[in-house]
């Protein structure tokens, strides 16, 4: 008798079928199975399987789809069994895909929208920020922002994939993971803010917390301009001069002190640095700011006091060569007992007998050259820039 048998709409095999046993509609009863086609208390051949709270059965586990390779192990979706184990088709519905499940087994998918089997099997979309449209991953960003996805590697407390605006994110500015720093805002796309102030000496330009020096403004702020910036070197506020248009030059000051005179941080300057737009508007503020120059080489005392030229040989002085000496308060000062120990010294101009505590950026520019003074350690002009 065949084992494959139709009893009803179903296909069964009556060889070991305990409800058709040997025929249609046939079952064992009294807790007999059924055993190549017959009811008996053994197993003639097969593997002796018993359910819990169900009928005993003599299955065949090499080809048993409901008990393949071992008791209760039920091949799924439509599988057969073959040598102890489930293969063949899936029985998945119209549009799904057979994918490996959680537990092991088989399990159906839609690849066309299921994140975590989308396209394949193994692709599975970013959590929360990427859904599964038509076999692809997707970005859920909205318009007029990027998916950020960092690279691979990444270790836990690391960046991790997010939505951004490029053009005003301030961790994602113009790039992904580019973030401004010292307190920049992102504006479209470039790390930048409005500078407070008005960049001259009663408003300078600044930020709610200053800035160690002008480099540092020009890197948080690209379109910085020239101007009176207010930085925070050390452990107090000053008032610099930033030359922007350079990468971000910082002068400080302009000191006094002999021409041969080395002072650690100011850099002996001469009439050719006079000229420059830069230079003049440093000077003018700096000068002014301090009524003078500082003097950073107390107890100076000059043999000659036309301020030389960083070459050495020429001098130098306002308004088409007027010599500049040293002054002192509201007069001429050369070489006074004791050395020069004001803290500020004052520029005298020859020509016109006075004293100038102020200067303009113009004024400044017009600084030239002489070579009819003498050599013999004569003052200079110093520079602290940087």
């Amino acid at each position: 008798m065949s084992p494959n048998t139709m009893c009803g709409a179903a296909c069964v095999d009556t060889g070991n079928d305990p409800s058709n046993c040997g025929a249609c509609n046939t079952p064992c009863t009294g807790g007999l199975v059924c055993s190549q086609a017959h009811c008996s208390s053994t197993c003639t051949s097969g593997t002796l399987c018993t359910p819990d709270g169900g009928q005993a059965v003599c299955a065949m586990t090499a080809t048993d789809p409901k008990n393949c390779g071992s008791c209760g192990n039920a091949c799924t979706n439509g599988q057969t069994c073959s040598a102890g184990k489930c293969s063949g088709s899936s029985a998945c519905g119209q549009g799904e895909s057979s994918c490996p499940g959680a537990d092991g087994g088989p399990t159906c998918v839609n690849e066309q929208t299921d994140p975590n089997h989308c396209g394949t099997c193994t692709t599975i979309c970013l959590p929360q920020i990427e859904t599964c449209n038509e076999g692809a991953c997707v970005s859920t960003c909205t318009m007029g922002q990027t998916l950020c996805i960092p690279d691979a590697g990444v270790v836990d407390g690391g960046p991790v994939a997010h939505c951004a605006d490029l053009q005003t994110s301030d961790t994602d500015c113009g790039s992904c993971f580019n973030a401004c720093l010292n307190g920049a805002t992102c504006a479209v796309g470039v790390c930048s803010a409005t500078l407070l102030g008005l960049g001259t000496a009663a408003s300078p330009w600044h930020t709610a917390t200053a800035l160690t020096n002008c480099a540092d403004y020009l890197t948080s702020f690209p379109s910085a301009a020239d101007g009176v910036y207010t930085t925070h070197p050390s452990t107090t506020d000053i008032g610099v001069y930033c030359d922007m248009k350079d990468g971000g030059v910082t002068y400080q000051d302009f000191g006094f002190g002999a021409y041969s005179k080395t002072v650690t941080g100011y850099t002996w300057i001469g009439a050719t640095d006079f000229g420059s737009t830069e230079v003049d508007a440093a000077f003018a503020y700096l000068f002014t700011r301090n009524g003078g120059l500082t003097n950073i080489d107390s107890g100076f005392i000059s043999s000659n006091c036309c301020f030389i030229n960083s070459g050495g040989t020429n001098y130098f002085g306002l308004d088409s060569s007027t010599y500049m000496y040293p002054g002192s308060g509201t007069t001429f000062s050369c070489n006074p007992s004791g050395g020069y120990t004001a803290a500020i010294i004052p520029l005298y101009l020859v020509s016109s007998s006075t004293t100038i505590t102020t200067i303009t950026a113009s004024e400044a520019g017009t600084v030239t050259t002489s070579t009819t003074c003498s050599v013999g350690n004569n003052p200079a002009i110093f520079v602290m820039k940087y």
